[in-house]
C-alpha cells in the first residue's frame, strides 16, 4: 500500500490530462517518457551526456546525478508552474466578469422590451369620413383637418427648423425625441417621436443605411390631399418623412435632391 500512495499518489488527484510533464532522469522514468509520447504530451526533462535526447520536446541539458543542479532547475520549473497559474486564474477571473457585465446589459435590455408598451390609437370614421369619437355637438366647431385622422405621428414642419445636417431635439409637449434633416433653412426629412434618445439616433443610423436604396424611397399623397416623400426601412417601417407640399411639382423637386448623392445621407457600409 505504502508502494501504491509513493508511486500513484499525485495520479489519484488529477482531473484530467496533464498539459506537460517534468523529469529529472529519462533513463529511470523510460515508462512515464513511454507513456507521454504514446499520450502526445509534451516532456521536459533534465539530459545528461548519457542519455538519447530524441523523446523530449524541451531538453535542459544538465548532470541528473547532482543534487544542487536538480534543486536549482526544479525550482525554476516549480516558480514558473505556480506563476502560469496565476495569470490563468486572472485571466479567468477577467472573463467571467466581462461574461457577467454582458449577462447584465442584455438582461436590462431584455426587461426595458418586455416593459416598453407602443402607443396604439385607435380611430373609427362614418361614412362621410368623420371621425366617430367627435362628439355631434363639437362638429360644427371642427374644421375639415381636424375632422380627419392623423396618419402619423409627425410634429407641424416648422417645429423642425435647426442647423444644417441633422437636428435632434425633445419635444417637452409629448415627452418624445425627435431628429430633422435641414438644408439651407428647409426641413427635408422628420421623423416620428421616439420614446427614447438612443432610439431616436438609431432611427437617423437607419437613414444612413437604407438611403442610397432606390427602393426604400416611395412617394404619396396624404388624407389632406397634400403630396409627401418617405424613407422606409427593410421591414416596410418608415423611418423619415418629408413636410407636406400644395404640388406634386415642389415636391418632385426636393425628392429628386433629397435621393441624389448630392444630399449626402446614404452611408456605404464596409
Amino acid at each position: 500500500r505504502d508502494k501504491l500512495r509513493k508511486i500513484l499518489d499525485g495520479v489519484e488527484t488529477m482531473k484530467k490530462m496533464p498539459n506537460a510533464i517534468f523529469v529529472v532522469d529519462i533513463k529511470k522514468e523510460s515508462i512515464s517518457i513511454n507513456e507521454a509520447l504514446r499520450l502526445n504530451i509534451p516532456i521536459f526533462a533534465i539530459v545528461d551526456t548519457n542519455c538519447n535526447p530524441d523523446p523530449v520536446n524541451y531538453v535542459i541539458p544538465s548532470n541528473d546525478d547532482a543534487v544542487r543542479a536538480i534543486e536549482v532547475i526544479t525550482k525554476v520549473i516549480a516558480d514558473a508552474v505556480i506563476e502560469g497559474n496565476l495569470k490563468y486564474s486572472e485571466v479567468r477571473a477577467e472573463k467571467a466578469a466581462e461574461k457577467e457585465k454582458i449577462k447584465k446589459q442584455d438582461d436590462a435590455t431584455g426587461e426595458e422590451k418586455k416593459t416598453f408598451k407602443p402607443k396604439i390609437r385607435k380611430v373609427k370614421f362614418n361614412d362621410k369620413g368623420e371621425r366617430k369619437d367627435v362628439k355631434v355637438a363639437d362638429k360644427k366647431n371642427v374644421t375639415d383637418e381636424t375632422s380627419k385622422a392623423s396618419v402619423d405621428d409627425y410634429l407641424e414642419c416648422k417645429d423642425y427648423a435647426g442647423e444644417d445636417g441633422f437636428h435632434k431635439f425633445l419635444n417637452d409637449e409629448k415627452k418624445e425625441h425627435f431628429f430633422g434633416f435641414n438644408k439651407a433653412g428647409k426641413t427635408f426629412l422628420r421623423s416620428e417621436g421616439y420614446s427614447t434618445e438612443k432610439a431616436m439616433l438609431n432611427g437617423i443610423e437607419s437613414i444612413g443605411k437604407n438611403a442610397g436604396n432606390e427602393k426604400r424611397w416611395a412617394t404619396g399623397v396624404s388624407m389632406e390631399g397634400k403630396h409627401y416623400y418617405a424613407l422606409k426601412a427593410g421591414n416596410g417601417q418608415e423611418i423619415a418623412r418629408s413636410c407636406y407640399y400644395e404640388t406634386q411639382e415642389e415636391m418632385e423637386a426636393d425628392y429628386k435632391w433629397i435621393t441624389s448623392s448630392e444630399a449626402g445621407l446614404a452611408v456605404e457600409e464596409k
